[in-house]
C-alpha cells in the first residue's frame, strides 16, 4: 500500500483509481484505501473481485466504470 499511497501523494492525486491485474497488486490497493479495477481478460476476476476490486475485462471498460 506505501508506493500506492507515495505516489498518489506525488501526483497530488485526490481520489486515485489504481488498474491491476494481480492478487498482490489489488489487496496493497484496497488497503492503501484506493478504488481498484481489476484487468483480468482472461477471465478469473472473481478472485480480485472478492478482494474488493471492479473486475474490467477490456481497458475500454474503464472509462465507463470511472464515468469518464
Amino acid at each position: 500500500p506505501k508506493m500506492f499511497q507515495l505516489a498518489a501523494e506525488h501526483f497530488g492525486a485526490t481520489a486515485p483509481v489504481v488498474i491491476e491485474d494481480s492478487h498482490s497488486g489489488v489487496t496493497a490497493a484496497i488497503r492503501a484505501g484506493m478504488r481498484c479495477l481489476a484487468y483480468a481478460p482472461q477471465g478469473g476476476g472473481e478472485k480480485l473481485a472478492d478482494l474488493g476490486a471492479e473486475v474490467i475485462t477490456d481497458m475500454s471498460q474503464a472509462h465507463g466504470v470511472l464515468g469518464l
